[in-house]
């Protein structure tokens, strides 16, 4: 079930944020067997609503709460992406098959994503550390850190490497967050782990 908190933000279509300060890893997250267990969300989701929990227990090195972004590329272009910075499922690997599964078929920008995609389509798993106050741009770096604005109860995310500039990362956020280009929000950086396929 999609928190009521949530909404639509992102650089790259995302459209779910909660913005908490999500708990750091002190532990490498394993990005092989994330990646795989949201492949297999994707692939095998179609008659799976979003909100099943999936059966079993979760490998160990996932039985750990935690909070993602999934992005999915095809040609490289965005088809969906979803996530939080607050973990919403006991484990990773809950919160990573929930992502994939409303990135691909929930995410209001862009039409579901077909089972004759699911092979084309690259996954992008984030995860985000915790949110740092910062009071000037200045202190924003895109190529390492991501950017969250907030004001007047509205937010908007770029995640790390997705602006090549300060200032477009900015003006993407205010648009994101629905907030015109004169704002002043309060401004937050943050880092991630971050996990991608490849064919």
């Amino acid at each position: 079930m999609i928190p009521q908190k949530a909404m639509r933000i992102g650089w790259l279509s995302l459209f779910l944020l909660i913005v908490a300060a999500g708990p750091a890893f002190p532990d490498p997250i394993p990005g092989k067997m994330a990646l795989a267990e949201a492949r297999q969300a994707l692939n095998h989701g179609w008659s799976t609503p979003t909100s099943n929990p999936l059966p079993g227990k979760p490998p160990a090195e996932l039985n750990r709460p935690g909070a993602v972004f999934v992005t999915l590329l095809r040609n490289g272009r965005v088809r969906g992406c979803a996530g939080s910075f607050e973990s919403l499922f006991p484990d990773l690997r809950q919160e990573i098959a929930h992502f994939t599964r409303v990135a691909a078929w929930q995410d209001p920008r862009y039409r579901p994503v077909g089972p004759e995609e699911a092979a084309g389509i690259t996954i992008i798993l984030t995860f985000p550390q915790d949110l740092e106050a910062i009071d000037s741009l200045d202190r924003y770096r895109p190529d390492r850190d991501g950017l969250v604005v907030r004001q007047s109860g509205r937010s908007g995310v770029v995640l790390p490497g997705e602006a090549r500039t300060v200032e477009y990362a900015f003006r993407k956020c205010l648009r994101n967050a629905g907030l015109p280009p004169e704002a002043r929000p309060q401004l937050y950086r943050f880092q991630a782990i971050q996990y991608r396929e490849t064919k």
